[in-house]
């Protein structure tokens, strides 16, 4: 019974650790990159797609190499999830060339 228990618990904790990793390579940058552009004043609209743009890269490329059988290939495009919230960082208001204006629904 003691068996059965400690099997439960690490196959929930290991879901758990999963559903994290998760979580942070998709859902965090694009609210990141979104929240950051808010705060520069800088157009929402184009750094959530830049956000989704490099999870959507990342993630098509991790499953080629998943397929291709280069699963440690996969740890370095996590990087790639971050490229929107990355850009963002070395932004400041100013540079609404790059960053793009906010709409008037937006403000």
């Amino acid at each position: 019974m003691i068996g059965l228990l400690v099997t439960l618990v690490t196959v929930l904790v290991l879901l758990a650790a999963a559903c994290a990793v998760g979580l942070a390579v998709t859902v965090l940058p694009f609210v990141l990159g979104v929240d950051m552009a808010e705060k520069l004043g800088l157009s929402t609209t184009r750094w959530g797609a830049v956000s989704l743009g490099g999870i959507a890269l990342a993630l098509a490329l991790a499953w080629e190499a998943v397929r291709l059988g280069l699963p440690l290939v996969v740890l370095p495009l996590a990087v790639l999830t971050w490229v929107g919230p990355g850009v963002l960082a070395l932004l400041d208001a100013s540079q609404v060339g790059l960053g793009g204006r906010q709409g008037a629904h937006e403000r």
